[in-house]
């Protein structure tokens, strides 16, 4: 059993390793998900605990109140199936059948709903604390995406070494081809995105360590100036993914990461030394007119005829269409994984200059580009409607209040891990304004919580 157990840990901490492997695995056999570099260790997981609660021959649940909350929001899902069933069958977009999507939807959700349970039936036994393990496997993919990042720094500089590396690695292990949306019309100047698929990703990964980093720069007095760079290092990389997603919430995470530390640091050290990298940012990027243009442009590409002209019609034409549809179903909305079917009808005037948005409409391929929403509490207003965004807020609401009283009850080292824990934890709620999925992070941190949640005596 303590094997298996190792098995799990190993399991548990790749699983978080994985984390900015974003749609860039090599991989094709399950759809979107099996690009995903988490899909594999979390599959191997919830195998692994499935088998470990047949042998033990029962089921550990969390505290009551969590258990009823976290299934309020699968009842609701269910619900959005059930009202909608019969139209389902008639809908037929892109070679796909209503009712298939919608089974192939509830199964990828009900997948992840079984994470933090398995999580809690593995771990439940064990004494050492599972956020210890989570945050030193953010550690680890921190060490990877600086690693990848400066090699495709080099590549992009046009270094041979670093081309051939690049070049290499994206042919063996991992899918990062660069599509038209990488290339900003007005400098076609290549953006970085490490090793996630897009630029919008990395900055959301960039967004979740920022707190584990600014908590390295505070703890670790002996290696602080490593650390400093760390943080710099990540800013640049930030800079060069030229990304609204990346810009707007990295200054509020930051803002965020001091304030709720700013009991165990000196505040005016830290903001004169985030002036200091300001001031030799500016120094360094200033002497580059088209780089200055490139990031005043993505700073007001909301009103300004830009390159971001079309992306913005497209993001907000897809929000605005979702929020459409819940005014029409605004109950339970049109189903879990509907929302492409209705999208074309429901897309605004105005993204129609979008070609992204033509393409989301064209319905003469099989397997095509499926309609995103773009953000994801629309998403559930759309397919789940009312009852859909009540509970999931309600559900993370509660997460956020667990983290919280984990603070409470824990000692000053402890403390900053729940600290950087919940910072990162809603940067993902920030993070679902710019995507439409429900990643497996969300599901691990949950089970983190359950796992070390300190004022449940027992788990009923």
């Amino acid at each position: 059993m303590i094997i298996n157990e190792k098995i799990a840990f190993k399991l548990f901490f790749l699983a978080v390793v994985m984390l900015p492997f974003n749609g860039t695995l090599i991989i094709d056999a399950l759809s979107r998900i099996s690009k995903h570099g988490q899909t594999y260790p979390v599959l191997l997981l919830v195998v692994f605990g499935l088998c470990f609660c047949l042998m033990k021959k029962k089921i550990i649940l969390p505290k009551r109140t969590d258990a009823i909350i976290y299934l309020f929001f699968l009842v609701s899902v269910l619900l959005s199936g059930v009202t909608n069933v019969f139209g389902m069958n008639e809908l037929v977009f892109q070679g796909k059948n209503g009712i298939y999507t919608y089974i192939i939807s509830l199964f990828k959700l009900m997948l992840f709903y079984i994470v933090p349970l398995m999580i809690i039936n593995i771990f439940h036994s064990r004494k050492e604390s599972l956020i210890n393990i989570f945050e030193r496997g953010v550690h680890v993919s921190i060490i990877i995406v600086v690693l990848y990042s400066f090699v495709e720094l080099l590549s992009l500089m046009g270094g041979p070494i670093g081309i051939e590396l690049k070049e290499f690695i994206d042919n063996n292990f991992i899918n990062i081809g660069r599509n038209s949306s990488d290339i900003v019309d007005l400098t076609q100047m290549v953006r970085v995105h490490s090793v996630a698929s897009e630029a919008s990703y990395f900055a959301m990964y960039v967004l979740f360590v920022i707190p584990y980093i600014i908590k390295l720069c505070i703890e670790k007095s002996n290696y602080r100036i490593i650390y400093v760079l760390l943080f710099i290092y990540f800013t640049l990389l930030l800079v060069f993914s030229f990304s609204r997603t990346a810009y707007f919430g990295y200054v509020l995470m930051t803002m965020f990461t001091i304030i709720a530390v700013r009991r165990y640091v000196n505040v005016k050290k830290i903001l004169l030394g985030i002036t200091m990298v300001v001031l030799l940012l500016g120094i360094i990027f200033f002497n580059d007119d088209d780089l200055v243009n490139m990031m005043i442009n993505v700073f007001f590409s909301f009103n300004n005829d830009t390159g971001f002209l079309g992306s913005n019609a497209a993001r907000f034409g897809s929000t605005v269409a979702a929020l459409k549809i819940f005014t029409d179903y605004p109950i339970c909305g049109v189903g879990w994984g509907e929302y492409g079917f209705y999208a074309s009808d429901y897309y605004p005037q105005w993204a129609w200059i979008s070609q992204e948005i033509m393409i989301w409409s064209s319905n003469t391929t099989v397997d095509g580009d499926w309609p995103p929403v773009h953000n994801l509490y629309a998403k559930l207003l759309a397919e789940t409607g009312a009852l859909g965004l009540i509970s999931f807020v309600i559900m993370f609401i509660r997460c956020l209040y667990v983290i919280y009283q984990q603070y409470l009850l824990s000692e000053n080292e402890k403390r900053r891990s729940w600290i950087v824990f919940g910072i990162s934890f809603f940067s993902l709620l920030l993070s679902a304004f710019n995507v439409d999925s429900i990643y497996y992070i969300y599901w691990i941190m949950i089970g983190v919580l359950w796992k070390d949640y300190k004022l449940v005596p027992n788990n009923r």
